[in-house]
């Protein structure tokens, strides 16, 4: 037999088996896509319920306390570093100038 047209070729319940193997693959995807998209939504709820916790405790905190501050914490700590080199630079000049008179005497 030779074809024609290439929908020729193919009868009746070869059409009807394509489809229904096409249905079956189609439904269990979105079976799939369904239970993935169940999940997701658990995940997006829990996501934003925890977005809006953190709003809420910002919106509680009107007044900014520095001692909690990690910019202020490094800024302290930074500033000490500071007057703790321009102290050893001190001590060091004053140790240079002592031996300095020590060694001259």
């Amino acid at each position: 037999m030779r074809c024609t047209k290439a929908a020729s070729c193919y009868s009746w319940y070869d059409i009807r088996d394509t489809a229904v193997s096409v249905l079956e693959k189609s439904t269990h995807k979105v079976e799939e896509f369904s239970a993935t998209l169940g999940v997701l939504e658990k995940e997006i709820d829990t996501q934003r319920s925890a977005l809006i916790c953190i709003r809420i405790w910002f919106c509680e905190r009107l007044t900014w306390n520095s001692a909690e501050s990690l910019v202020y914490d490094v800024s302290k700590q930074l500033s000490v570093l500071h007057q703790a080199m321009f102290q050893l630079v001190r001590y060091s000049r004053y140790r240079d100038t002592c031996r300095h008179v020590i060694h001259c005497s």
